[in-house]
């Protein structure tokens, strides 16, 4: 395993490669340069250089930073979500999640209808405690992350929820859960997460 570590690590680093890193400049600048010794290979090729100094101002904010020797961006934002497997929001954050990701939906009809990316979806990961966002493959990842921002806040400030496209989210939903425990092995492992997580034993 080690040698096959090896001849990937030289694969990678004999070519030159480039890693674009947004971090604290003043923590990083004064690491031991010990930590990065795996990387230099006896060859002057390697170097690390702060490019440009992050502000403080984003500080705790979430920064995108086009490349533009890539052509698609990947986004995956993940935030605090203290929603729990017996919590009442549980269900309600499923269906909202569904209803804004679901095919033909908000999100589906404004980001992937408009080009800006091939996938986008918003889901709920209860045993990490996190609220997700993922767009895939984005050709232009700032306006598609305002279209999402601006579809979210639309949505969420209606009265009511298009009826059709709430009731595609209820049946697409328990379809899925289902799907989960159709066959033996499906229900017996989420059976067994179940216990684990402290579900009520009539939860799928």
């Amino acid at each position: 395993v080690v040698k096959q570590f090896e001849q990937l690590r030289s694969a990678l680093l004999e070519p030159g490669f480039n890693a674009h890193v947004v971090a604290n400049v003043d923590a990083v600048v004064g690491a031991d340069p010990a930590a990065w010794s795996f990387a230099k290979q006896g060859t002057p090729r390697f170097r690390f250089a702060a490019a440009e100094d992050q502000a403080d101002s984003y500080v705790g904010r979430e920064l995108i930073v086009p490349l533009g020797s890539c052509e698609s961006s990947f986004l995956a934002q993940s935030s605090p979500c203290t929603i729990s497997w017996q919590s009442p929001e549980l269900v309600p954050t499923l269906l909202l999640a569904q209803y804004l990701s679901q095919t033909e939906g908000p999100l589906w009809k404004s980001v992937r209808g408009c080009g800006l990316a091939y996938g986008v979806w918003v889901s709920l990961n209860v045993d990490s405690g996190e609220l997700n966002l993922t767009i895939y493959r984005s050709a232009n990842m700032p306006e598609a992350y305002a279209k999402v921002l601006d579809v979210v806040k639309e949505e969420l400030g209606r009265e009511r929820l298009d009826d059709t496209q709430f009731e595609g989210a209820k049946w697409s939903l328990i379809c899925e859960m289902h799907l989960k425990v159709s066959t033996v092995s499906g229900a017996g492992g989420r059976s067994v997460l179940s216990v684990i997580q402290n579900k009520d034993p009539n939860f799928l």
